[in-house]
């Protein structure tokens, strides 16, 4: 049993109605809890101060800050420290984002007790430094994500939990482009990651999707259709098996996932206010392909015809 009351008093100078160089939003969170297990009750106050800075340098360059402080009896020292700069030109936009983020594992982590699970632990607080890069120029975007982690926790292959004694690195580069030629368009999407450690953490190492669309408009642009095909895949990789009884994912060693392509095609019609769309998802079922998994003993859903109609009204 689960018993919350949260209050915030803030203070802001925003005003939406005309370009301000500076913004501010300062504010201060209090939560108290209580949290009941078997009757035994436990009470948590937290008071949490917050900040926001919002700098308009020029109408080209923004930054702004964000940061946040637990004090009470739960949590006391995690902290989010945000700081975002964004720089226009005729060549696209630039973001630049650095978080510095030093929190407390949940407490499913900390503490547990069912039929099939106990758990009593006492992990340090967890340390996280991001650095997030990204590119928009027109229908191109660029990203990159480059990630420190330390006491990282996770649940192990026996579906415990578990604490890094060493620091996790996590790198991922992606990027997306949408190709449009006539009544066609394609949409491309790709992303590479990479983990200094698969003990704790599992990623597939490539991943893409792919949208190819037919539209076009029809009796004197009454309406509109759009026909194409979705396609995604990913590199083999073992990924996480699910534990029913405490409703979470773990490590597992026994079972690779991948290493085939997820293909749906469909078929979209407008008609003034009503919208029908037909779609037959799995591709590779009509193949005779069943190694589709979302995770290892759970097969993805057969391939399989769907369609719908939405119809609004006038009041």
């Amino acid at each position: 049993f689960i018993y919350k009351i949260e209050n915030r008093l803030s203070w802001t100078n925003g005003d939406n109605a005309k370009p301000q160089f500076l913004t501010f939003d300062f504010s201060v969170r209090h939560l108290y809890i209580e949290n009941t297990i078997d009757s035994v009750k436990t009470t948590y106050n937290q008071l949490i101060p917050t900040g926001q800075v919002s700098f308009r340098v020029t109408d080209k360059i923004h930054l702004n800050f964000f940061g946040d402080f637990v004090t009470g009896n739960s949590n006391v020292g995690d902290f989010n420290l945000i700081g975002n700069i964004q720089l226009e030109t005729k060549l696209g936009i630039l973001q630049y984002e650095l978080q510095n983020a030093y929190h407390e594992p949940d407490r499913f982590y900390q503490q547990y007790a069912s039929n099939h699970f106990v758990w009593e632990n006492d992990f340090k607080k967890q340390y996280f430094l991001i650095n997030r890069f990204k590119y928009n120029y027109k229908s191109l975007s660029a990203w990159m994500n480059i990630m420190a982690i330390g006491n990282f926790v996770y649940l192990d292959s026996l579906a415990m939990p578990d604490q890094m004694g060493s620091n996790l690195q996590v790198l991922q580069i992606g990027a997306s482009k949408l190709f449009t030629f006539g009544h066609w368009g394609l949409r491309l999407r790709a992303w590479y990651q990479k983990t200094s450690t698969t003990n704790s953490i599992r990623v597939p190492e490539l991943l893409g999707d792919a949208s190819l669309t037919y539209t076009r408009f029809l009796f004197k642009k009454a309406a509109i259709l759009q026909t194409g095909i979705d396609a995604f895949y990913n590199t083999p990789y073992a990924a996480y098996a699910y534990m029913p009884a405490t409703q979470s994912f773990y490590i597992q060693n026994d079972k690779e996932l991948g290493d085939y392509i997820y293909a749906d095609v469909f078929l979209n019609l407008q008609i003034k206010r009503s919208r029908l769309f037909l779609k037959y998802h799995n591709l590779g079922f009509l193949m005779e392909d069943f190694t589709y998994y979302t995770v290892p003993s759970y097969p993805m859903k057969d391939g399989g015809l769907r369609f719908g109609v939405s119809w609004m009204f006038y009041d």
